[in-house]
């Protein structure tokens, strides 16, 4: 059986070999030509499975490695009996960290603190229930949005998005991308809000009406944006006017990547039944502690220094805001960080004690 598989999903080279044919090609030229003979594709976000790549092909499983299928058209691929397996959770962490290191790092440099804010996360799923017990074991205030979860029978409280937009000083955003969620971040919402919002996106783009986003942007105290629409053609302005601005690399660390290779050779071999892949495991280097800050209470400054030698940041927004015409180069040659041990996020509340 000959499998196709993105060129760039880290660890797997050599690991499917002793039981398929395998081909490496770069995602975004994985063509209906290269996948006509194959049983299954391994992919990114950057190949769009659908019926002009699929049809007339042997395909019968598609193996993503992201959290995300709005790459894939499932409906088509239900129709055809293809069946689609993703790796949910995989980079949570990646961006819960991507998020909070946005977020001390702009309050930092603004003299700002958490202390008394209100914080809105819109989709509590497996990052926005992550990063919502992190920013609740600061003792900051958390509005969770969700509505299909409202619906069940959950001890926690949900609201609906005109009370998000009303009551929070952060809001960052969570969802998938669907009918019900493009363009769900639109003029009601931005008009609103309170003034002086930090606002967060590191979903995906088409969520947000990025010219109602331009629009009410004055009424911002940060924006931090990851996703974009129309990527990699993205909004030069938008660009400009974002306080961070980065390639959609708020998952990209190496413990994420990690994790979606993990669960996607253990889908393969739930799928064909290959028992030796289901204890696949790949072992990372442990992770020094920076322990400058920790033993000290110097507050928001201390904070967003210390997540800074996790990720540059900085360097990141550099980058793209001086060559956002090389987004797709730039995201694909981004350098995999690391994720700060949990230890880092449980000292937080510690480092914190001194915030203005």
């Amino acid at each position: 059986m000959r499998l196709i598989v993105d060129d760039d999903i880290p660890f797997i080279k050599g690991v499917l070999e002793p039981f398929f044919d395998v081909k490496y090609i770069k995602g975004g030229e994985i063509s209906k030509e290269r996948v006509r003979d194959a049983s299954a594709v391994i992919v990114r976000t950057r190949t769009i499975c659908d019926e002009s790549l699929l049809e007339g092909s042997k395909v019968k499983a598609i193996f993503s490695a992201t959290i995300g299928s709005d790459h894939i058209d499932v409906e088509y691929c239900e129709k055809r009996g293809i069946e689609v397996h993703t790796a949910p959770g995989c980079n949570a962490y990646g961006v819960v960290q991507y998020v909070i290191t946005s977020l001390f790092a702009l309050m930092s440099k603004k003299g700002d603190s958490f202390k008394g804010r209100c914080f809105g996360i819109v989709g509590a799923g497996n990052v926005g229930e992550r990063l919502a017990g992190i920013v609740e074991s600061l003792g900051v205030r958390v509005m969770r949005c969700d509505p299909p979860k409202s619906l069940t029978n959950s001890n926690k409280k949900y609201y609906d998005l005109a009370a998000i937009a009303r009551e929070c000083d952060i809001i960052s955003l969570h969802v998938p991308l669907d009918d019900f969620t493009k363009g769900m971040i639109s003029y009601d919402f931005f008009e609103t809000i309170k003034s002086g919002v930090y606002f967060v996106n590191s979903s995906r783009g088409d969520v947000v009406d990025e010219e109602a986003l331009l629009q009410y942007n004055g009424k911002l105290a940060g924006l931090v944006l990851d996703v974009w629409r129309n990527e990699p053609w993205i909004n030069k302005v938008l660009v400009e006017k974002a306080g961070i601005a980065t390639p959609h690399i708020a998952g990209y660390s190496l413990e994420g990547k990690r994790n979606a290779t993990e669960m996607t050779v253990k889908s393969i071999g739930n799928y064909y039944g290959i028992t030796e892949l289901l204890d696949f495991y790949i072992a990372l280097p442990e992770v020094d502690l920076y322990e400058d800050g920790l033993n000290q209470c110097r507050g928001v400054e201390s904070v967003s220094k210390s997540l800074l030698e996790y990720f540059p940041l900085w360097d990141c927004v550099s980058d793209l805001k001086s060559n956002p015409e090389r987004f797709e180069k730039l995201r694909s040659d981004f350098k995999l960080r690391r994720e700060p041990p949990f230890l880092f996020y449980a000292n937080m509340k510690h480092l914190l004690c001194s915030a203005k």
